[in-house]
């Protein structure tokens, strides 16, 4: 809901405000105006499941809305609005091995609202070794992705008869991880694929040049 700010003043009259308190006044209003755009827009990032922006979008839209008893209440939801976006992003930190940074936004959450339920939650699961795997990091995280869409790279290229290029996916597959049983048995597959094609290839030049040595009237016609 739009919001009308006042300033407290002192001047001529009774009733009038100065030039100065009128635009302190609009600068307000305006603020918050700014704040509520940028509520919203952290509203449909949540929504959509990016809770970075989300994070990002609330935090900003605190900082913009002025610091006036008029819109308390605005403050109160946006930093609730926070804590929940922190602990989304938070748990998707801490699935992913990027435990620092899912730590610093519970403590935000903990260093405005000393109970917030969702922030000790997410706090007893970074510190709980079995919920929280101690050896996984955002790298190991990134690899396994990489792995990923290798594999499937080198899948799509062998089903396409590209066994060159199948090969080379499944070697960078393993240089990453160099225990992919997947990846090793693409190349095993990949090495007869291409041991077919050419013994195929093979028998069909080896045709080609004993139809071309061989003189015509060798072959017997029927009489």
């Amino acid at each position: 809901m739009p919001v009308t700010l006042t300033v407290a003043h002192a001047g001529e009259g009774s009733g009038s405000l100065s030039g100065l308190a009128q635009k302190e006044m609009i600068r307000r209003q305006n603020a918050v105006a700014t704040s509520d755009k940028l509520r919203d827009e952290g509203r449909e990032a949540y929504a959509k499941g990016d809770y970075k922006q989300a994070v990002d979008k609330y935090r900003e839209a605190l900082q913009t809305l002025p610091d006036a008893p008029m819109v308390q209440d605005r403050r109160d939801h946006l930093t609730q609005l926070l804590a929940d976006g922190s602990y989304a992003l938070g748990e998707q930190y801490r699935k992913v091995g990027k435990y620092a940074e899912a730590r610093e936004l519970a403590d935000n959450v903990l260093a405005a609202d000393p109970n917030n339920a969702h922030a000790k939650v997410l706090v007893s699961y970074l510190d709980d070794p079995i919920r929280t795997n101690p050896a996984l990091t955002a790298e190991h995280t990134e690899n396994i992705d990489k792995v990923r869409r290798g594999l499937y790279t080198a899948e799509g290229a062998y089903n396409l008869g590209k066994y060159d290029d199948a090969k080379r996916e499944y070697e960078d597959v393993l240089r990453i991880d160099p225990y992919n049983t997947a990846a090793r048995r693409g190349m095993e597959q990949v090495a007869q694929s291409r041991a077919e094609y050419y013994r195929a290839a093979y028998d069909q030049t080896r045709a080609e040049l004993l139809a071309q040595s061989t003189p015509l009237g060798s072959f017997p016609f029927p009489a």
